[in-house]
């Protein structure tokens, strides 16, 4: 379900509240714009991680194609992977194999 595209700052942090109320066409956008797929927040938790954790199939997968690391550890030692229901988790690991990643 997307929501309608709020304006977020063009930063982690806005992408970060992109992700939290899952605003996929401003993810997108902010990723356009530069902003770090990599970014990390103040809990050492990247970007997919958050997508991972709230189930964002489409913003998980932007941020794979933007060149965001599935091997990055959060400060509990899991990965996005880890993070993942199962079922994003299978897609998260077809898209790796279809080279996403």
């Amino acid at each position: 379900m997307e929501t309608m595209s709020a304006d977020y700052e063009v930063s982690g942090e806005g992408l970060r509240e992109a992700i939290k109320n899952g605003d996929v066409s401003a993810a997108k956008k902010l990723l356009n714009q530069g902003v770090d797929a990599n970014y990390l927040d103040k809990r050492g938790s990247s970007l997919l991680h958050l997508a991972a954790v709230f189930n964002r199939t489409e913003i998980a997968f932007a941020l794979m194609e933007s060149g965001a690391s599935l091997y990055c550890k959060n400060s509990q030692g899991e990965t996005p992977l880890d993070c993942a229901p199962a079922t994003l988790q299978f897609k998260m690991k077809k898209k790796m194999e279809e080279g996403g990643q």
